[in-house]
């Protein structure tokens, strides 16, 4: 796999640009578009059965925010900096595939059997290459609610998976932040890690909603009562961290 030196720094730091590697004459197998873990993934395999590919990584990851990835097999605890650049140097055995960080603005062509696929990379520069096949590897964007201070601590003691992040917070208080119609299956989901849980519905706790989560979960209140859960409906309108709260 070729690599400048610079792309495989700044990939471990989740910069935005690196020295441009591609040949804009080359027509590639593929380009994958994010080198997160699934365009890294699609850029392992394509890789292994000799395909001339291309990686164009932007730098904007979801986890990006998080201190630690959990529930990856083999990397439980890395940052997510550290996984992408373990998973580059692996990588790295294929040398039919290439990694470049820049931002895919364009995808289209003019003929039938290939795709022209345009990027930014370092200085603003705008490049154009060639290929069969495009991966969509971009994965998904968190849509924060616009309450001040939910962006900042995104991530850094609010989270949205306890899958992910809830078990380094075991046995702690936990709020849970959304709609009331969501609050059955949040507290569900949560149970074995929290049982000190208020709700925070941010206003949502209204005649029509809890109609509409008795008619998703009957009995739902009951539930709630059961598992001393507090409904709190005042309106949100600013959250401050006020400690750190450990490492994750």
């Amino acid at each position: 796999m070729k690599f400048t030196l610079s792309s495989i720094v700044l990939s471990a730091l989740s910069l935005a640009s690196a020295a441009p590697i591609a040949n804009s004459s080359t027509l590639y197998d593929a380009v994958i578009v994010g080198g997160g873990p699934s365009g890294l993934a699609a850029l392992s395999a394509l890789g292994r059965v000799r395909r001339n590919v291309l990686l164009i990584d932007s730098a904007e990851y979801r986890n990006g925010p998080t201190r630690h990835m959990h529930d990856v097999l083999g990397f439980d605890g890395v940052t997510p900096a550290w996984y992408r650049y373990a998973a580059r140097k692996q990588i790295e055995a294929y040398e039919t595939v290439s990694a470049i960080n820049g931002t895919v603005t364009k995808i289209g062509g003019n003929d039938a059997d290939n795709f022209e696929v345009s990027y930014t990379c370092a200085e603003n520069s705008t490049q154009t290459v060639k290929a069969r096949k495009i991966v969509l590897g971009t994965g998904l964007q968190d849509i924060l609610p616009s309450t001040p201070g939910i962006e900042e601590i995104w991530g850094k003691g609010l989270y949205w998976c306890p899958w992910c992040d809830g078990h380094e917070h075991a046995d702690q208080s936990m709020g849970l932040l959304g709609d009331l119609t969501d609050v059955p299956s949040l507290v569900r989901e949560i149970l074995t890690l929290n049982t000190d849980l208020v709700a925070l519905v941010n206003g949502t706790d209204t005649p029509e909603n809890r109609n509409a989560t008795e008619a998703k979960n009957p009995k739902f209140q009951e539930f709630l009562d059961l598992h001393n859960v507090t409904v709190e409906n005042r309106t949100i309108a600013k959250v401050t961290r006020l400690q750190d709260g450990g490492a994750h």
